[in-house]
């Protein structure tokens, strides 16, 4: 049974309650989404389909222009470097901040223009 919480105590975020296992609300939200895509197809396909297929297509879009260009050599892997952006994009959503014009274009000079004009190993 829960216990009733006093009048004068104000109400925390999720984010805020005390941890449970030292997981913080968030991730104990991506590891349970996690989970259930493993276990469950369709569940896979509609976030894929739904989430992640449409940024990733533009991305990949963005950077065939670059290889196009010669700022990009081809034969790099460009459906990795777009699941790069995706996925930090995703963790700043998650975590409530919102991806911005600057912030996408820091990932891009520190992290995927240098990956991608790197000498192949």
């Amino acid at each position: 049974m829960r216990s009733a919480r006093r009048a004068d105590t104000p109400r925390r975020s999720t984010s805020e309650r005390p941890r449970e296992s030292g997981i913080s609300v968030p991730l104990r939200v991506i590891i349970g989404l996690a989970t259930a895509i493993g276990r469950d197809a369709a569940l896979k396909t509609a976030i894929s389909e739904n989430l992640l297929e449409r940024p990733r297509r533009s991305l990949r879009q963005v950077l065939e222009r670059a290889v196009a260009r010669g700022e990009i050599a081809a034969g790099r892997d460009l459906d990795l470097l777009s699941d790069v952006l995706i996925g930090l994009n995703t963790m700043r959503i998650l975590f409530g901040e919102v991806p911005d014009p600057a912030y996408v274009r820091r990932v891009f000079e520190t992290i995927l223009y240098p990956l991608a004009i790197a000498p192949e190993s």
